[in-house]
């Protein structure tokens, strides 16, 4: 079933898009963000075995995430063992468990 159509409206040297999504109307309650932790946590092992030395800045670029949810990630990660810090905060690098 597919909502109204967008609006577009031109405004000097701009153009503002409305758009609309429908309303979700199952009864069971919407449970993503689990998947979408394990997927991110997974990324971030990933670019982390790549390159040891990657920042926190680099992982949010890279995975298109806020630093925040980089550094609450690391931690669940560290908690779980799955990665480690090795080294001062500046200089220091990570290393992915087994």
């Amino acid at each position: 079933m597919a909502g109204p159509e967008p609006k577009i409206q031109e405004r000097g040297d701009f153009v503002d898009w409305e758009f609309y999504r429908s309303t979700i109307s199952n009864t069971e309650p919407v449970t993503g963000s689990e998947k979408v932790s394990e997927k991110m946590s997974e990324k971030i092992v990933r670019f982390i075995q790549a390159n040891p030395n990657i920042t926190i800045d680099e992982l949010s670029k890279l995975a298109e995430v806020s630093t925040r949810t980089i550094e609450r990630n690391l931690k669940s990660l560290q908690a779980q063992s799955r990665i480690k810090r090795i080294g001062p905060a500046k200089g220091g690098y990570r290393e992915v468990g087994e």
